[in-house]
């Protein structure tokens, strides 16, 4: 057997000996936050920004689809007995400016409608109705 020098010795037995495992990482503790004190999303209302079916997305439109808009409105729009929603005039506008494909939105239609002179009757929803609606094609 051959001696080992005090060095060789010591590297053996680390080597030998198990590795230990890392300390474990302190990760700060989570505050317990009860339900009733979660932030809440708010649902979108009347007039605001957030509201796809409020008049004010009219004045958010490119110039160009405001100017085709606004035009239908005026030149198509005529006042009638019958309560029509903004929701059907939506769908004859789409129609009547640029076919299949074209879009225009129920808010965008109930502020060309309120900028053409046109207040609604009824509101109920997300739909304006008017005593107003498309001039008889002849």
């Amino acid at each position: 057997m051959r001696d080992l020098s005090m060095d060789a010795l010591r590297r053996r037995q680390q080597l030998a000996s198990p590795v230990e495992p890392p300390a474990p990482i302190e990760r700060p503790e989570t505050p317990h936050v009860a339900e009733d004190d979660r932030p809440k999303a708010e649902a979108p209302t009347r007039g605001r920004e957030s509201d796809v079916n409020g008049p004010e997305r009219f004045d958010a439109l490119p110039i160009h689809e405001k100017i085709n808009l606004r035009a239908w409105v005026r030149e198509n729009v005529v006042p009638q007995d019958e309560l029509l929603s903004s929701y059907a005039l939506k769908h004859t506008a789409e129609h009547d400016i640029g076919g299949r494909g074209y879009y225009v939105g129920n808010g965008e239609m109930r502020g060309a409608m309120l900028e053409a002179g046109h207040v609604p009757v009824e509101i109920h929803g997300p739909n304006a109705y008017y005593k107003a609606g498309p001039k008889d094609k002849e």
